[in-house]
């Protein structure tokens, strides 16, 4: 971190014009919650930060018909408070109540949680079910991709040179429609996922109508279900149905070891999870 320089701006149009110049190195930061952490461990090693936490363009939250934006550099905690996405976005509400401690909600940023781009990361498989975009910008220039095409592996995601995540969109959940997002970890609290998944439906006249689900901590990106929807949807759930679609879980997840745990562990914690949240069918 020798000579490490911090840039701070408070004009977007500003910030992408210096990015665009950038040569050397550098950092996008916001709350700093996830960098700090990988500057200690020597895992990036840039030349300069960014701080986009005074922009305001980033802190918005917008509500429309369909859908709410979420400004990149709104923090965790703010986001928890806000009425609107309580009520129509609760999985995530549910997903970041996970993040650390209040502490590290005051500070944590969506947008850094997903541009860190880890698996483990606890917002992704919210942001999975409730079908969001990443909305990008650079100088003269904005994208818009899915959030399962944005990220490409531990750390790594489509962003390129001179581009940051200005906001995220999402869909507005409707009133007949139920969500849960369940962990595990290595102790109740301040733990990372060993396994997690996020999970919203619709049941009408018994049947379900619509399922998203996604587990996340279990391979290189978060994963989204096909095959247990797919089994689900027009069906009435029944004992037979919950056990049949938690036998898919090995097949639809490309678990992982590393030294958090096992990847025959995770199966079996994905798989006690979905069976929690299918049991609230019957």
């Amino acid at each position: 971190m020798k000579n490490l320089q911090l840039i701070k701006s408070d004009n977007l149009s500003e910030l992408l014009e210096l990015l665009k110049k950038e040569e050397r190195k550098y950092n996008i930061i916001a709350g700093g919650t996830d960098v700090m952490v990988l500057l200690k461990e020597f895992l990036i090693d840039p030349q300069c930060l960014y701080d986009v936490s005074g922009l305001s363009e980033l802190k918005e939250i917008l509500v429309d018909n369909d859908s709410i934006e979420i400004g990149s550099a709104v923090t965790m905690s703010d986001i928890i408070s806000d009425s609107e996405v309580s009520r129509y976005a609760p999985v995530l509400v549910s997903a970041l109540k996970e993040v650390g401690s209040p502490l590290i909600r005051n500070r944590a940023t969506l947008g850094g949680n997903v541009g860190n781009s880890s698996p483990a990361g606890d917002s992704i498989p919210a942001l999975f079910v409730l079908n969001a975009r990443v909305n990008i910008v650079s100088e003269g220039n904005e994208r818009s991709v899915k959030i399962e095409d944005f990220i490409l592996g531990p750390r790594r995601n489509v962003l390129e040179k001179g581009e940051i995540i200005k906001s995220f969109v999402i869909d507005k959940m409707g009133t007949d429609e139920r969500s849960f997002f369940l962990k595990a970890g290595s102790r109740n609290a301040l733990a990372i996922s060993k396994a997690n998944l996020a999970f919203r439906f619709m049941l009408k006249d018994n049947l379900v109508k619509s399922m998203n689900l996604s587990f996340g901590s279990v391979g290189p990106v978060v994963i989204k279900s096909t095959m247990i929807p797919q089994l689900f949807i027009g069906k009435k759930p029944d004992p037979g149905l919950i056990d049949k679609s938690c036998s898919l879980v090995s097949e639809e997840i490309k678990p992982i070891d590393d030294f958090r745990s096992t990847a025959k562990y995770r199966v079996k914690v994905l798989e006690n999870l979905l069976r929690k949240c299918l049991d609230e069918f019957c």
